[in-house]
């Protein structure tokens, strides 16, 4: 094992950046520090590199939430969602991303990476412009912690999703189908679509209540809309109160992911950057008290 210490402070893409040029491995191996593995993910990972098309291999990354916290609820159930993606968009064409607690690159397919990029989302995009892909190993398992509070999942969102539309935009050119074909469309649909969820459910909102007097079905639209975001706030309440509810949790989750697109589009057009960043997590101390404020 070798330690390297960058004498300046440039975030972790650089620090991959210089630890690629130190390893001496044909396969490169990319984790979080606080990310707990099984002990056969090397062996899971490793026969997938026989495919000379693969540049990229995702493992599994299962949330664990020893608090029974509402956020770790949320973020538990918007990760089952991811990997459902993630499966099927790797049987399709290729993931567009993967879990920085656990991938594995191709060494001869290692690009170097600008200081502000969201690392684990855009080396698939790296891959697809050699014409390899990226593909998802279930039976590569590591397990992390979720965040405990609202606040700090909130803004660990915010700047995933502001990298992620950094990356996007710097590499638009993938969003042509006609140059990126099925890949594009994964992009175009797993990102784009998803980022604008929320300007479509704003306007869905905005003509329910518009229309809710012109027929039974748009006042009806209305008010099981109405009832969701009343949940979501009383989620959020309930979460700020220590109380858990799981049935609270999930809208509460969803509102806070959508407003966290909404927040890191707007810092993306301020030209905010995030190369550098503050650690989120809570000791394990804290952990084992179980507490949410």
């Amino acid at each position: 094992m070798r330690l390297h210490r960058q004498p300046e402070r440039l975030g972790k893409t650089a620090a991959q950046n210089a630890a690629v040029e130190l390893a001496r491995g044909d396969v490169l191996l990319f984790s979080d520090a606080t990310t707990l593995y099984r002990p056969d993910v090397l062996r899971a990972m490793a026969p997938n590199f026989a495919d000379p098309t693969v540049g990229c291999v995702a493992g599994k990354l299962i949330y664990v939430d020893p608090a029974s916290t509402s956020t770790g609820t949320g973020a538990k159930s918007y990760w089952g969602y991811e990997t459902f993606l993630k499966t099927h968009e790797s049987r399709a064409c290729s993931l567009i991303g993967a879990s920085g607690c656990l991938y594995a690159v191709r060494r001869s397919a290692y690009v170097p990476l600008y200081n502000e990029a969201c690392s684990d989302f855009i080396i698939a995009t790296k891959m697809v412009e050699q014409g390899l892909r990226a593909v998802y190993e279930p039976a590569a398992v590591c397990t992390e912690e979720t965040n405990r509070q609202a606040g700090k999942e909130f803004r660990m969102r915010v700047r995933v999703i502001a990298q992620t539309y950094t990356d996007l935009w710097r590499h638009r050119a993938l969003l042509n189908p006609l140059r990126g074909g099925f890949y594009s469309v994964e992009l175009l649909s797993h990102k784009v679509m998803r980022y604008l969820a929320a300007v479509f459910l704003a306007l869905t909102l905005v003509s329910s209540l518009a229309l809710a007097r012109s027929g039974w079905l748009y006042a009806l639209a209305a008010a099981a809309q109405s009832a969701f975001y009343a949940a979501a706030a009383l989620g959020w309440l309930a979460a700020r109160a220590g109380v858990r509810s799981r049935l609270l949790a999930l809208p509460a989750y969803f509102v806070l992911s959508n407003a966290a697109a909404v927040v890191a589009f707007y810092k993306f057009v301020r030209g905010e950057r995030y190369a550098r960043w503050e650690p989120i997590r809570e000791p394990a101390a804290a952990a084992a008290r179980g507490g949410e404020s």
